[in-house]
């Protein structure tokens, strides 16, 4: 519609169509007609309006009032000719019984699928009503309910998804700490108090305001319509206000600054201290959001951290009476953003620079909490002050806080790879470290500058002397003050401002020593091996996956939009984001295995146990990992394999008996046909035509493989179960170098035919083995795998070296380290899941996409020969699989 008119015809054509058929047209959303277009100058509405003011045309259009009151003044007389008719949100009765209704109609219907258990419906429209403000009843109670059955659908079985399922699944997507959502899951004051303390350090009653809160918001005690709470942190610089304020949001959305630190909107409010900038901040332009609100809007759950409030703009503040008073804010361009699922933390250092309330670490000898609301009261204006539930002070550090500090910075440093990977100890002496407390202290800025003081001081010196060392193979590093005695076993000496650094050499049986540094040497290894999987290609693009689909989820539907493509995209982010949450799950485990590994070998401690559980989450980590190496994989759950044996010594029996006990472990299912198969009893229906015999059980093929006078044996099987995917990566010829009868080796190949396990007639006879009188070159190749006496070997220079009858106990293993080789480059890893088949279905797929689906469908019973009701059913399910 580029051309000058060709537009406006259109249109007339269109009114002139609906005049003629006198039809009813349906706008699902009238505010699309002024949607800016670039540089084209399209105004639908002035061309519809002539045919509306001569009432020809009848016109039933959707639109909300927010965008209703942007769009109505661009022209006000084609809004002159619609009646209105507003329609109100259904209360939340109604909404119940419009799910009920759902439900019921689903049962009825669609009996086999995912439903919720009794009583379920109405704790999810009560969630949708606190936790879905940007959207209404009883499309938002309507939508969370296709999104919990389509995560919980499994196909053809019927699924009963109980409240505490639901809940759990509502607390991934809607981004809610789990604990918040289900009654059943306590909350003890206690625990956030002793959580939220090891982080911050003598501030007990800020620790204790804060834990209340979050006990308050557990109990749905607080007040509706403001933020869930509002605190203003002050006192001196360094005593742990800000990290407080992070602290709060790992407690609250995870373990570790990678997963609480998103749900952290923070911002230095010495960058806002001008009116533009406040605007920028808050209210936005026409253009966009403003940076505050578009954060807020895409993650209403958060903490949000102003540090240093009053350093702000005025401006600031008036918008901020909205934000603590109504939890509400609006911009420029209209848009309303809701805080009242947010935590808002203002943090400043009014009145710490004056002389009764000294910063830094000496405590004052008066009453802190009040001089700090006095400072504030004068500050502030009264009606901010009055809007913030809780001014709480932070207290000066004493000497004992600023001890404990200067430990912790000491344990971080133990910690570096220059110390840890020789497992060399660092042990400072009581009276050095008294002397670095004394010495860093800092009236101004507190545990910052002690940090810095252990930094220039301590590691500085100690890094000059490890240097000039080059190896602490065998020794420790003593840090004392040079007035004390030298400690036994002195290596080497030096002084630096009052300090003697010494390198000693390691005390304690040499095996005990060995013996620890191996286990810490393990765990290390473990967290470096958990940390590369995490960092792959494929699971940052799950990861890049995983925020897509949140985004996509996060959107306000369409009006009119298709409810089983929400389902879809809530089924695939519910899967995704499971996967990656227990491959960080266990990587997290690991990294804190390894920390307590650390303490306890400096402490002389037995590191079996941890070596014990790394091993134990080391398993979990392969299997998740797996799953999460896969998981983008458009087929995953259905593989259809060849095994066959190339000589006459029966070597595929162990192979088969353990691929079988593997599979049962997995639950995978197995359906077995054997080339030429003459018994073909209580199998009438099977296809005498067909050179695949009928369906055997993996029993029943294995008893066939005990007879010992027979012919070399061909097998298909066709398996399916959870990331059956994964038994293609056993494709390759296979060699056992083990003795047998002849004393010679025997081979067997495994042969990929698709990632699915139907087939249309005609592919059933395109599925041949090899002849290994026409191919004998097939065992001169390399073979993928190589079972030797005591090892296994495996393609890429991988090496197992364990017993052959291990070889599937290790399957997970093999299988991670061959995924790893394709991410790296090592294998084609396209190669790995590309079947004899697949190549049909590539053609079938492109003229799917290019053409439409009669032209696939036409093309797929050309290539396979299968029935119009078999393209129909494949071409579809194609479709379906496309991203």
């Amino acid at each position: 519609m580029s051309g000058l008119g060709q537009w406006q015809e259109r249109v007339r054509r269109v009114m002139m169509a609906a005049a003629t058929l006198d039809a009813v047209l349906w706008l699902d959303d009238l505010a699309d007609l002024f949607t800016e277009r670039g540089r084209s100058q399209i105004d639908v509405a002035s061309a519809m309006r002539p045919f509306l003011e001569q009432g020809r045309v009848r016109v039933v259009a959707e639109v909300d009032d927010a965008r209703l009151a942007r769009i109505e003044r661009r022209n006000v007389g084609f809004f002159s000719c619609f009646a209105r008719v507003s329609v109100p949100p259904l209360d939340p009765a109604a909404t119940l019984a419009v799910l009920e209704a759902r439900a019921l109609h689903h049962r009825r219907v669609h009996a086999r699928s995912a439903h919720l258990a009794e009583g379920a419906l109405a704790t999810l429209a009560q969630i949708a009503d606190r936790y879905l403000a940007y959207e209404q009843e009883p499309g938002r109670s309507v939508r969370l309910y296709e999104e919990v059955r389509a995560a919980h659908g499994t196909g053809d079985l019927e699924v009963l998804v109980s409240e505490e399922s639901m809940l759990d699944t509502l607390s991934l997507r809607l981004g809610m700490p789990s604990f918040l959502l289900r009654e059943d899951r306590a909350l003890l004051r206690e625990d956030v108090e002793r959580q939220l303390g090891a982080r911050v350090l003598g501030q007990e009653a800020a620790v204790r305001a804060v834990a209340a809160t979050v006990c308050v918001v557990k109990a749905g005690l607080q007040p509706r319509g403001r933020p869930l709470a509002s605190f203003l942190f002050v006192g001196p610089t360094g005593v742990g206000k800000t990290e407080l304020a992070r602290a709060l949001a790992d407690f609250l959305f995870g373990a570790g600054r990678d997963r609480g630190g998103e749900r952290l909107v923070r911002f230095d409010m010495s960058e806002f201290m001008d009116p533009w900038a406040a605007e920028r901040l808050i209210a936005g332009d026409q253009r966009g959001e403003g940076q505050l609100t578009q954060k807020v809007r895409a993650q209403p759950f958060c903490v949000v951290l102003l540090d240093e409030i009053e350093k702000a703009h005025p401006r600031v503040f008036d918008l901020l009476l909205q934000v603590l008073g109504e939890g509400r804010l609006t911009d420029a361009a209209g848009r309303t953003t809701q805080f009242q699922n947010a935590i808002v933390i203002m943090t400043s250092n009014l009145g710490a620079a004056e002389s009764r309330a000294k910063a830094g670490f000496d405590r004052a000898p008066d009453d802190d909490g009040r001089h700090y609301v006095r400072v504030v009261e004068s500050t502030f204006r009264p009606e901010l002050v009055n809007r913030i539930d809780r001014i709480v002070s932070f207290a000066p550090l004493d000497r004992e806080h600023r001890r404990t500090l200067a430990a912790l910075a000491l344990e971080k440093v133990r910690r570096r790879r220059g110390l840890a990977e020789p497992g060399a100890n660092l042990a400072v002496s009581e009276a050095a470290l008294d002397r670095l407390c004394d010495e860093g202290h800092s009236a101004a800025f507190g545990a910052r500058a002690l940090r810095r003081h252990v930094e220039e001081h301590l590691v500085a010196p100690v890094a000059r002397v490890v240097s000039a060392r080059g190896s602490l193979e065998g020794l420790d590093v003593d840090v004392r003050l040079a007035s004390e005695l030298a400690p036994e076993a002195v290596v080497h000496t030096e002084e630096v401002d009052g300090f003697a650094i010494a390198l000693v050499r390691r005390h304690g049986p040499a095996k005990a020593a060995r013996k620890g540094t191996h286990g810490l040497g393990r765990l290390s290894s473990l967290r470096r091996w958990a940390v590369m999987l995490c960092r792959l290609d494929r699971s940052n693009e799950l990861r890049e996956q995983v925020r897509f689909l949140v985004a996509q989820l996060g959107r306000t539907p369409e009006k009119g939009a298709d409810t089983s493509i929400i389902g879809r995209l809530s089924a695939d982010h519910h899967r995704l984001a499971t996967a990656l949450a227990a491959v960080d799950r266990c990587r997290l485990d690991l990294e804190t295995l390894e920390e307590l590994g650390l303490d306890a070998f400096f402490a002389g401690e037995d590191l079996e146990e941890l070596v014990e559980r790394a091993d134990a989450i080391e398993a979990e980590m392969r299997a998740a990992a797996l799953s999460a190496l896969v998981a983008l994989e458009p087929r995953r759950d259905e593989v259809t394999l060849v095994l066959q044996e190339l000589d006459s010594r029966r070597g595929l029996g162990f192979y088969l008996t353990g691929l079988a006990r593997s599979c049962e472990r997995r639950r995978l299912e197995i359906e077995a046909h054997v080339d030429r198969d003459p018994d073909r009893r209580g199998h009438d229906g099977w296809p005498a035509e067909r050179r695949w015999g009928p369906p055997r059980t993996p029993a029943e093929l294995l008893e066939r493989l005990r007879v010992e006078d027979r012919e070399p044996i061909s097998v298909m099987l066709r398996i399916r179960g959870k990331d059956a995917i994964l038994l293609a990566l056993e494709c390759g010829l296979h060699r056992d170098d083990v003795p047998s009868a002849g004393g010679e080796s025997t081979y067997f190949e495994v042969s990929l035919v698709a990632l699915r396990t139907n087939f249309a007639s005609r592919e059933w006879a395109r599925v041949e083995p090899w002849n290994p009188v026409a191919f004998p070159e097939r065992t001169r190749i390399a073979p993928a795998r190589r079972y030797r006496v005591g090892e296994v070997a495996l393609v890429g220079g991988y090496v197992t070296y364990h017993p052959k009858p291990e070889y599937f106990a290790r399957l997970d293993e093999i299988h991670t380290l061959l995924l790893v080789a394709a991410e790296r480059g090592r294998l084609d890893r396209h190669g790995l899941f590309q079947g004899t088949l697949a190549d049909q279905h590539d053609e079938v797929r492109a003229i799917l996409r290019e053409q439409g689906l009669l032209a696939a469908i036409k093309r797929h019973r050309e290539i396979t020969g299968s029935s119009l009701v078999e393209a129909k059913a494949a071409c579809e399910a194609m479709r379906d699989d496309e991203p």
